[in-house]
């Protein structure tokens, strides 16, 4: 259970202090054993890596059909495998977590009560765990942008209404969590809600002003009317917005949540005239801008005024693109890209702008992966896209014409040393994740694929075949 290495928003919290409450009342699972569990146990024993065979983010996972083998037994926290670990000293080959160092003792504590109580794992909590994974991976941010106050826990009259409003959104199909056992933040995933989204849902969010550091809204129906609710939360650092149906007139409320760090509005309807609502954000450093009708002018006068703000109209997607697929004949180098002077080892490679790339360890793989850009110009064989004009006039998913210009570039990918055009981010999304299947239509840039060689007709037996009446095979 190693900590976690990618730099999320929540991991960032600091390590996690005595729960509150006191040591016999009833553990909630979500707010306090999960959180511990997120930040140092699921990059080993979650949805990517299952070391020991034991994952931690599912039921299933954890309470396997042996019983004998199962590191959790409740209602025995002294007899849990589990347990037994995180409790041996911190010099132990075995101690668990295995870096990062051990759990605090109050962190234990919880563990403890939460198995003597039954273990409890409530319906849902699958759910749940699999969007805070996923929320978390989609806003990795630096230390610097996203460190947390260290906000209290809410008490009395206060805690009654985040309950209620806890309840609510979860009911309501939506997430509600604490971000840390030590705080009061806490964080909300609507998009799971999608067009269900009420109303009265959003008014849920009202309770939770002075607590409520992270709200993802993306795919939702929200509109300018959910901004006057989200303008009241004046303690967030991190908003997604995208795919809604925002504008530039809900953004006006935007403006006064000063600690906001962190705003998507990728695939909304928001233009250059919206940008100026962000441009008094002082805390702001990434704004996510792709698929709306802000322009590349917008952009730039918005980046001069705001020096210290990242505005991404899709330029990372463009330089950070890679696929899944590519043409299954190994990898284009023989020495390894991130340490020359070692060999390529089978199974260490990874797809990258179409291109297989191999390494001699999963830590050099990894190393590339964090920071490609480092390692390409070294890189013989790499085939290097250059500029950002499409090599295609037509959409290989669609067929419809490129959008954008050979000055405005809003769907693009680099493939195989190619720049290649879509009519909109759907469509790139769909080529990204399968461009095997749209090759076909890319015949213009890459040349039509070699045809299957034809049998010609057999010979009868029994003639000679005369002079000259040779059949060619093709």
């Amino acid at each position: 259970m190693r900590a976690l290495l990618s730099v999320s928003l929540f991991a960032l919290v600091g390590p996690l202090l005595p729960a509150q409450g006191p040591a016999g009342a009833k553990v909630d699972f979500l707010t306090e054993v999960v959180p511990i569990f997120k930040a140092r146990c699921f990059e080993c024993h979650g949805p990517k890596e299952q070391e020991g065979g034991l994952r931690l983010d599912t039921k299933a996972g954890l309470f396997v059909a042996d019983e004998k083998a199962r590191t959790v037994r409740p209602g025995q926290a002294a007899k849990s495998p589990l347990v037994q670990r995180i409790e041996l000293p911190k010099d132990d080959p075995d101690v668990m977590p295995a870096e990062g160092g051990p759990l605090t003792k109050a962190q234990i504590a919880v563990i403890r009560r939460w198995i003597d109580q039954g273990a409890v794992w409530p319906d849902g909590a699958d759910k749940a765990i699999a969007a805070l994974i996923a929320g978390s991976a989609a806003g990795k941010a630096k230390p610097s942008e996203s460190a947390l106050p260290t906000l209290p826990m809410p008490a009395g009259a206060q805690k009654e209404a985040e309950q209620r409003a806890f309840a609510a959104i979860r009911k309501a199909g939506g997430v509600a969590l604490r971000v840390a056992a030590d705080t009061g933040a806490c964080e909300v995933n609507l998009s799971l809600v999608g067009d269900k989204l009420t109303p009265e849902v959003l008014g849920q969010l009202e309770a939770l002003a002075a607590t409520l550091v992270r709200l993802d809204l993306s795919r939702t129906k929200a509109g300018d009317d959910a901004l006057q609710v989200v303008g009241k939360l004046g303690q967030l650092r991190w908003l997604n917005l995208a795919r809604t149906a925002v504008t530039d007139r809900g953004l006006s409320a935007v403006a006064n949540l000063k600690h906001l760090g962190y705003l998507n509005l990728y695939g909304t309807g928001v233009t250059d005239v919206g940008l100026q609502q962000v441009r008094g954000l002082a805390a702001l450093r990434k704004l996510y801008v792709w698929g709306s009708k802000v322009t590349e002018s917008g952009a730039a006068a918005l980046r001069k005024a705001c020096p210290k703000l990242r505005v991404d109209r899709g330029e990372s997607a463009v330089a950070l693109a890679s696929v899944v697929v590519a043409p299954k004949t190994g990898p284009i180098n023989t020495q390894c890209a991130v340490s020359p002077t070692k060999s390529v080892a089978a199974g260490k490679e990874v797809v990258y702008e179409g291109q297989r790339i191999g390494f001699c360890c999963d830590k050099c793989k990894a190393a590339f992966l964090h920071n490609p850009g480092k390692f390409l110009p070294g890189l013989r064989g790499f085939l290097h896209a250059k500029g950002s004009v499409a090599a295609n006039k037509s959409c290989p998913v669609s067929g419809k014409p490129v959008a954008g210009s050979a000055t405005e570039a809003p769907f693009r990918s680099p493939f195989r040393g190619k720049v290649i055009g879509f009519c909109c981010a759907k469509c790139k999304a769909a080529f990204d994740k399968e461009p095997e299947r749209f090759l076909p239509k890319l015949t213009d840039v890459f040349g039509a694929p070699a045809s299957p060689a034809k049998p010609g007709k057999p010979v009868k037996p029994g003639k000679p075949v005369k002079p000259g009446k040779t059949k060619k095979v093709l």
